[in-house]
């Protein structure tokens, strides 16, 4: 990974003066990293260094050491120390394997993750303190230890320790801070690194290899991809007993009725059908045995607003639903708690030591848990045949409240959090930062992000999900938001707004200011909006009306996009490479005035330029990626749909 020339150089005056925020130069400070703070990391904390050097004059004595068969986290940690350590300093850090390696107070070593030297020196991490994601650095001698529970952990281990050496901050492809360093010390520490959330996901096309992103993009923002680690992800019980195998033969193993997804039909499972359940486990067995290297499976309800009211249904509703008939998560209890023993007992006999997790979703019709606030006022399970065992993930997508509220701030999706923390001690907010309707739309949620984190993490929820466009471009602000709430999932008392500045600085160059003045007024006209139309408050966003987005206001801001080419117009000649990167950032967010505007103002352009403009929107939607306007409908249909008015 290299940085981009301009920003190089950039960052190479800004040095020279002194004026780089966050640079360390002085390395003659105070205590050992960690000593002050229980432990936590700080970066902004003052760090003692030893005498020991890491790297001087382009030069080092360490050597990177991985396990003898590193996993995809440790190989892709240890590349990006030696490759940032080498930009940073000029020095290259050999990496070699575990094998005849032992600690000792004079080696020279760099220990990225789990293996033999960490053994040897004695460091270890407690899974019920570092969880999946928490980090550990420590320097023992002369040898640094950069690790976790897992390797996850080890890899945000290694952003912390080029943090703490050079000011590494990871914003956005091409974009990132480094401090470049002719000397080196060792610094010394001991200190957590620990995220408020463990299991932290932002869905994106940005993080998807089948439409042009990277998985290492989800790694160095400190999150997964959704569906990482799993057998299967999503909706995944109409996979496990899909109905064009099982229907014809068996239609009361589904409900009794059907909903349309898309052009296909679709039922939910009778879940109260005991022969569809022992199919349905045995069908799990198979799928963990064909991939046993995942550690979680999803066995969530298919993407429809049904569920099974058969008498058998029906009558367990009744019985643990309070009464409500409606009450899917009743049925989805029972169900997932007979397959979960099942699965956990075959895999305790035929893989000892292989731990699944499950996961289910509260949505649609399983949204209501099955519980109550009792006279104490205390929440608890309608019945103990309500709760849910330690490692089944519920899913609370709850699709059609309202985005423009937090969760604390919506009496009734604060009051059903709270309801379903008595029948699962796994819950995970499953939001919706985006429209999925109109994807070039704007959608801000800046204002409930933080909120709803904390809100989370005062809770003691573990994980957090925030679903985005996942299979097509999007405009925005959309890197924006994926950084900002990464930030915010890992140390929810961020502050969201000055996250949301310090991208823009650090990713637009010198379009930055007009990219920000872009920002404010299009955060003031939605709030606007909100205020008087309730805009945003749906995923199902219909808001490409004259009403919400004149021509006057449009026009306005494609002036301001107008300067930022203006501004970055010299790289054409002096840096082409970065031209490209900060011309298409910018195109990407203007894509969303070009939408509005062959959206609704074709008529007010002459023939020539009505067809100029939808030329340009459908080369550059092809260029950048936006294949969808809406989460599936191709973004051909919305352009031939304007060309009908040529």
């Amino acid at each position: 990974m290299k940085m981009k020339k301009g920003i190089a150089i950039l960052l190479a005056v800004m040095i020279a003066l002194g004026t780089l925020a966050g640079c360390r130069n002085d390395e003659s400070t105070q205590k050992p990293l960690g000593a002050e703070n229980g432990f936590a990391f700080d970066s902004s904390q003052a760090v003692e260094y030893s005498s020991t050097v890491l790297a001087e004059n382009g030069k080092s004595d360490y050597t990177i050491v991985i396990a003898q068969e590193p996993s995809e986290y440790v190989q892709f940690a240890a590349s990006e120390l030696q490759t940032l350590f080498r930009e940073a300093t000029g020095a290259e850090l050999p990496v070699i394997r575990d094998e005849n390696v032992q600690y000792s107070e004079q080696s020279k070593y760099i220990s990225v993750g789990s293996n033999l030297l960490q053994q040897s020196g004695g460091v270890s991490c407690d899974y019920a303190i570092f969880k999946e994601s928490g980090a550990r650095l420590i320097t023992k001698g002369n040898c640094v230890f950069l690790t976790g529970a897992t390797d996850e952990g080890a890899l945000y281990a290694v952003y912390d320790f080029l943090k703490i050496l050079f000011d590494y901050e990871f914003y956005d492809v091409d974009a990132y801070t480094l401090t470049h360093k002719e000397k080196v010390g060792l610094p010394k520490m001991d200190l957590h690194d620990i995220p408020d959330i463990d299991y932290r996901m932002y869905g994106d096309c940005l993080q998807y290899d089948a439409v042009g992103g990277t998985v290492q993009h989800a790694f160095r923002l400190r999150y997964k991809v959704y569906g990482q680690g799993y057998a299967l992800d999503g909706h995944a019980a109409e996979v496990i007993l899909p109905m064009s195998e099982y229907y014809a033969a068996h239609p009361d193993w589904y409900s009794d009725e059907e909903a349309a997804f898309g052009a296909t039909m679709l039922r939910q499972l009778c879940y109260t059908n005991e022969e569809m359940t022992a199919q349905f486990i045995e069908n799990v067995k198979k799928i963990l045995t064909e991939k046993p290297d995942t550690d979680a499976i999803s066995l969530g309800q298919a993407d429809i607003n049904i569920w099974c009211h058969c008498p058998s249904c029906t009558e367990a509703m009744q019985k643990y639903g309070n009464g409500n008939t409606n009450m899917g998560a009743v049925t989805q209890t029972l169900f997932i708690n007979k397959v979960v023993k099942a699965v956990d007992e075959w895999l305790a006999a035929e893989y000892p030591g292989r731990n699944m997790s499950y996961m289910i979703l509260a949505y649609h019709q399983t949204e209501i848990p099955p519980s109550h606030k009792d006279e104490n006022g205390r929440y608890v399970p309608n019945a103990p045949e309500m709760v849910l065992p330690d490692n089944v993930i519920v899913q609370y997508a709850s699709i059609y409240t309202d985005r423009n509220l937090a969760f604390r701030d919506n009496p009734s999706e604060c009051e059903k959090i709270k309801l379903w923390s008595a029948c699962s001690n796994n819950l995970q907010i499953y939001e919706y930062p985006a429209h999925y309707t109109h994807v070039c739309l704007p959608y801000d949620g800046l204002h409930v992000f933080a909120d709803n984190i904390r809100f989370a993490n005062e809770l003691g929820f573990s994980s957090y999900y925030m679903q985005g466009n996942f299979n097509t471009e999007s405009s925005g602000f959309t890197p924006l938001k994926i950084y900002v709430a990464s930030k915010l999932m890992w140390d929810s008392s961020l502050d969201p707004m000055a996250l949301a500045y310090d991208y823009i600085d650090h990713c637009y160059g010198d379009a930055a200011p007009y990219m920000r003045e872009y920002f404010d007024l299009l955060r003031s006209r939605i709030a606007y909006l909100r205020s008087e139309y309730d805009y945003c408050s749906s995923v199902f966003e219909a808001g490409v009306t004259t009403t919400n987005w004149p021509l006057a206001t449009m026009e306005s801001y494609q002036k301001l996009f107008d300067q930022a080419y203006d501004a970055i117009d010299y790289l054409k000649t002096s840096d082409p490479d970065r031209y490209e990167v900060l011309f298409r950032k910018i195109m990407i967010e203007e894509m969303f005035i070009r939408y509005i505007k062959c959206s609704l103002y074709l008529n007010y352009y002459s023939d020539v330029e009505k067809a100029r403009m939808i030329d340009e929107f459908e080369r550059y939607a092809m260029i950048y990626g936006f294949k969808c306007y809406s989460e599936t409908e191709p973004m051909s249909t919305v352009i031939a749909g304007w060309r009908s008015q040529l």
